[in-house]
């Protein structure tokens, strides 16, 4: 009997260990921007900007057709949050300006994901 609930304790930590999130979470580092994504979109949802580097960041929110949904800008050790009202079918991007690093494509379903910095 024992042995039965240890097993099934494990179990339930092992499934509440993986990162998730009801919203998409992107933490920008001075190297990388880590990426926390839900199961899926849905319309109200939010996507929160963390800025844990020393410089403001400055981007915008695009679809995949290149429509600027939302420009935001978040000062250092600071974050901002932008409602989706709609929009929500199409593929999403962050494209920071400032400082300038590659488009993050906003991806549900994956969980947890890093991003390198590149220009």
């Amino acid at each position: 009997m024992n042995f039965i609930l240890l097993f099934v304790s494990l179990i339930i930590t092992d499934t509440y260990s993986q990162e998730s999130a009801e919203t998409f979470i992107l933490k920008f580092y001075d190297k990388q921007v880590r990426v926390t994504s839900p199961a899926h979109l849905k319309l109200g949802m939010a996507i929160i900007l963390e800025n844990h580097t020393l410089l403001d960041l400055r981007g915008k929110l695009i679809t995949g057709e290149g429509e600027v949904i939302k420009y935001f800008s978040v000062k250092a050790s600071k974050f901002e949050t932008i409602l989706l009202s709609s929009h929500v079918q199409k593929r999403l991007y962050i494209v920071p300006q400032s400082p300038a690093i590659q488009e993050i494509e906003l991806e549900p379903g994956r969980k947890s994901y890093e991003v390198p910095a590149q220009k």
